[in-house]
């Protein structure tokens, strides 16, 4: 702290000009007489906070003060946050508490941010980072745009630490902590050919997420295990800005050879395609069975006939803390993809016992 701390006094007394060149890390490590990594972190905190820029290669260079972040200590010392898209949602707020609670216990105070981001704000959000005087972040990312690759580059570059929550991005090497998307797909699939059903659709949002493309690989072994093949006809998309759920649904089930049966990518899609059946005139599961994840229990609580596995949420916060405690205290470390088991539904207890269920693991 002593290099950080003398350096940052220096460049806001005006003794390091905005564009001078600061020493190498070995000229600092026997100027101040430590080692190198400490020198090294010196320099990344003072990058993290926008007073130096550094490149690979080249030595550090003093910013000027509009890009300079002022920390007000002790009020923002030591902080992690965890950036999710929905605090309603009972799987993001599984994966807040569990991000929170190891966090806090590691020493580490947490702040949380719950947003809905559109490409643009999210790559101005993450762009931000590095000067916003957090020591790492664990966040959901939205989307997957050049933009965005850039800002999560930036932040690889600075060694800053950052977790990806509930999906990975890939081609890049960053820590990161999801389900076991595959399994979900294959289990999901499992469960209706078990219960007799040779012609399984496929539903997803149209989003292209690792989570997605994940679960609709594990969908394809699960019928080629079967000695089946997935019918292309059978794949369906019902985005937001696409065409109506209802018009897919019906689409799909028109077709001579129709589905029996609809595995889904997520709960609230599930209920959708599910409201659509009724509308057509199917009953669930007389003519047609559901399966998908039911993360946030809309199934349970709105009594929709579903195959269902659940995302262990609190436990992939948990794991994002440690993987970013590790991070801060070993940043050349190699980055780590955690996939985590999916569980089984929570069908056996009452909404009541699941809430209390959920507060006990936190004690």
């Amino acid at each position: 702290d002593r290099i950080k701390h003398e350096l940052q006094a220096r460049i806001e007394g005006g003794e390091l000009p905005a564009g001078v060149t600061l020493p190498s890390e070995h000229e600092l490590a026997a100027e101040y007489g430590t080692s190198r990594s400490q020198a090294r972190q010196a320099l990344r905190d003072l990058q993290r906070e926008g007073y130096i820029m550094r490149s690979q290669g080249r030595r550090s260079i003093v910013t000027g003060a509009d890009r300079q972040v002022h920390v007000y200590s002790p009020l923002l010392e030591n902080v992690v946050a965890i950036a999710i898209p929905e605090f309603q949602s009972r799987y993001c707020r599984g994966l807040m508490n569990g991000f929170m609670a190891t966090a806090t216990k590691r020493g580490f105070q947490t702040l949380s941010y719950n947003m809905v981001f559109d490409p643009h704000s999210e790559a101005l959000f993450l762009n931000r980072v590095l000067r916003s005087g957090l020591r790492g972040l664990a966040i959901w990312v939205n989307h997957d745009d050049p933009a965005i690759r850039m800002a999560l580059a930036a932040l690889g570059a600075a060694s800053f630490p950052i977790v990806l929550l509930d999906r990975h991005i890939s081609d890049m090497d960053l820590d990161s902590v999801c389900t076991d998307n595959e399994s979900i797909g294959h289990a999901l699939t499992r469960k209706l050919l078990d219960k007799g059903h040779r012609n399984i659709a496929f539903f997803s949002d149209g989003y292209v997420f690792s989570s997605q493309l994940e679960r609709l690989a594990g969908y394809r072994r699960a019928l080629a295990e079967a000695g089946l093949s997935p019918n292309p006809a059978w794949l369906g998309e019902a985005s937001d800005d696409g065409a109506p759920v209802t018009d897919t649904v019906a689409r799909v089930v028109a077709f001579r050879d129709a589905p029996t049966a609809f595995v889904c990518t997520h709960d609230s899609l599930a209920m959708r395609v599910w409201e659509a059946l009724r509308r057509l005139g199917y009953e669930v599961p007389g003519d047609m069975e559901l399966a998908a994840p039911d993360d946030d229990l809309r199934a349970l609580t709105r009594d929709i006939p579903m195959e269902a596995l659940s995302q262990p949420g609190f436990d992939i916060g948990a794991r994002a803390a440690e993987l970013m405690v590790a991070r801060i205290a070993q940043p050349d470390r190699p980055h780590e993809r955690v996939q985590m088991p999916p569980t089984p539904p929570m069908r056996e207890l009452d909404l009541g016992d699941s809430v209390i269920a959920s507060f006990a693991r936190q004690d």
